[in-house]
């Protein structure tokens, strides 16, 4: 009989052991939260992206304007010293138009002390300069002569 009472015991300890909530342990570690708020990047546009003159033709043409030209766009920027950044031109296009003649620019490339890709990196004393962009003009057949003009947004943010 002894056995029996002492083997319930050890049933009915268990039986409640498991229906009682058990401490957990935790640990804890501190840390730490900053942000570093960088200078303003002024941008400073140089020369603007300034396609060849042109004749009036009965076919249309395509000009193109490589980063290394001359009338390429060229900007300079002032921000933090060795930041990297990302330049883009928030416009796919832009239609210049002259009375009833459009003309689309369009498939901007980067050049100068940008990648192709628009990346770079600010000096050490945070100065960038000759950004160049090129783009090309599509100029359709007997345009209407005279300046045709448009205007693009150059957008530079840090990495």
């Amino acid at each position: 009989m002894k056995t029996l009472v002492g083997k319930w015991k050890l049933f009915l300890m268990l039986a409640l052991s498991l229906g009682t909530p058990t401490m957990l342990y935790a640990v804890e570690e501190s840390f730490v939260a900053s942000i570093r708020i960088l200078s303003p990047m002024p941008v400073f546009e140089r020369t603007p992206l300034v396609f060849p003159d042109l004749e009036v033709s009965e076919s249309s043409r395509t000009i193109v304007v490589l980063p290394s030209d001359t009338g390429a766009a060229s900007f300079d920027l002032v921000g933090g010293s060795d930041e990297g950044i990302t330049a883009s031109i928030v416009e796919s296009e832009v239609s210049m138009t002259q009375g009833s003649t459009v003309i689309v620019v369009n498939a901007f490339t980067f050049g100068g002390c940008l990648g192709a890709d628009g990346t770079g990196a600010l000096s050490g004393s945070g100065k960038f300069s000759s950004c160049t962009i090129g783009g090309t003009a599509l100029i359709p057949a007997n345009p209407n002569f005279g300046m045709y003009t448009g205007t693009l947004t150059f957008r530079v943010v840090y990495q």
